[in-house]
């Protein structure tokens, strides 16, 4: 991605997005770049992730974010480098980036939103870098600290209320 990708603002309303095909390896919703992700009152269903925000800021409310697939090996990519981007965990929601030189930081909140992940997908998985951090804060969703897979960073900032 370049910066003239940067300050995009991507808003989801009222929608129902199903995202499938053959592989079980894809991802409804992704944020990849410093910008703004709004998802008010969705239905989102991915394979290996239903939304990922891997740079910017991300606000979701009243929503359901489910991981559907099948995708193997399941833990493949927990600790390996994420590279441009085809190499992130399988989960409902992805938050932060491994890879060190991306280009922001990650920043969600969830309000009044339902998690689920099937066949051993994580729940939430978050990570970050050195040089950008991650951070979920949680309202009102079905969400635990138990919940979210941790990568190995420490500039990472989960807040459950």
């Amino acid at each position: 991605a370049t910066s003239d990708n940067y300050g995009v603002v991507i808003t989801l309303k009222d929608s129902i997005l199903n995202v499938s095909n053959g592989d079980n390896d894809n991802c409804a919703v992704l944020l990849n770049v410093p910008g703004t992700l709004n998802i008010d009152n969705c239905t989102i269903t991915g394979q290996r992730q239903g939304v990922i925000v891997r740079a910017g800021t991300a606000s979701i409310s009243n929503s359901t974010i489910t991981t559907a697939g099948s995708f193997t090996p399941i833990d493949k990519y927990y600790t390996g480098n994420w590279g441009s981007g085809n190499e992130v965990p399988a989960a409902a929601l992805v938050v932060g980036n491994q890879h060190g030189n991306y280009m922001d930081n990650a920043v969600c909140s969830l309000n009044n939103t339902q998690l689920f992940a099937n066949n051993g997908a994580a729940v939430v998985y978050m990570d970050a870098n050195d040089n950008y951090s991650a951070t979920l804060t949680a309202t009102g969703a079905n969400l635990t600290e138990q919940a979210v897979t941790k990568g190995a960073s420490n500039n990472m900032t989960l807040n459950i209320q």
